[in-house]
């Protein structure tokens, strides 16, 4: 136990500190087994208990001064906004391992050598999404299986109608998760009133998916933008495409003689008088002849 290694550390560090001023050839005997019910004895206000696992992170920041600093905006909120206890809702995920258990303690044959508890060796995982409000009302869950569709028999017959299935590639939560539970169990079983919704990760201003989040939010915007003077930059350029068509259409004018032509039509044979190269004429041949005689 570590109770029993930490004592034994104590005693050593002792034992040393000690035998570098009087010199000693005591040895230190072990702990015996009893040991740790005695010193519960000798000190009532301790007791026993299993503990339980905490991020770094979550150990770091929940401090007094920021607990009651959310309670504070929070409660000002509250006064704010006049929240009801129904409209306040506190959602989080959950995941958990098919077939996996933790060691517990259990009685077996004293004669046997060995207390091993076989467990599958291919597991999967399942997620599932719980909501209650704080007046303590429970919305339905939404379970996530690892699949490619649900399959109906892998839910109980007894299962409540109102529960909620869904999958995924790994069984694991995703942003399409989320909204499909948003618009599956969220909002019908809510209602439509101005809600506090508080989710168990709580996940400050600064965390990763905020800053994506606003991020994305920037982006959007500044494509939101460009994409707006793009379009007014095409309105004035196709603007100023009709008004020369405008110009190059106009109405048909009649010149002399029989043919009446249109400014277009004009425009067309001019330009291709100018593309079409110029023949020399047999009287030119003969001028330039008679010069060189």
């Amino acid at each position: 136990m570590l109770v029993k290694e930490m004592a034994d550390e104590i005693r050593l560090r002792r034992v040393q500190v000690a035998s570098s001023r009087i010199p000693t050839s005591t040895e230190i005997l072990p702990i015996g087994h009893e040991w740790i019910y005695r010193f519960q004895k000798r000190h009532p206000e301790l007791k026993t208990c299993y503990s339980r696992q905490l991020e770094s992170n979550r150990a770091k920041e929940a401090t007094p001064e920021n607990i009651q600093a959310w309670f504070d905006a929070f409660r000002t909120r509250l006064i704010e906004r006049k929240y009801e206890l129904d409209d306040m809702y506190n959602m989080d995920e959950t995941g958990f391992g098919v077939g996996t258990t933790q060691s517990t303690r259990i009685i077996v044959d004293s004669t046997q050598k060995s207390n091993w508890k076989v467990t599958a060796g291919k597991q999967e995982w399942i997620t599932a999404f719980e909501c209650v409000n704080a007046a303590g009302k429970a919305l339905s869950p939404m379970v996530i299986f690892k699949a490619q569709n649900t399959n109906s028999a892998w839910i109980p017959k007894d299962t409540p109608q109102s529960w909620q299935f869904s999958t995924s590639t790994n069984g694991w939560t995703s942003n399409s998760h989320g909204l499909e539970w948003l618009k599956r169990v969220f909002e019908p079983e809510s209602k439509k009133v101005p809600l506090i919704k508080s989710l168990a990760d709580n996940d400050s201003l600064a965390s990763p998916t905020r800053r994506y989040a606003k991020r994305m939010t920037r982006l959007v915007e500044s494509q939101n933008a460009e994409i707006a003077l793009l379009r007014k930059q095409l309105a004035d350029a196709q603007e100023v495409i009709e008004t020369r068509k405008k110009r190059t259409k106009g109405k048909r004018v009649k010149l002399q003689g029989q043919f009446v032509f249109s400014s277009e039509e004009v425009l067309k044979m001019v330009r291709e008088a100018e593309e079409k190269p110029k023949e020399k004429s047999h009287e030119d041949d003969h001028v330039n002849v008679q010069l060189k005689n």
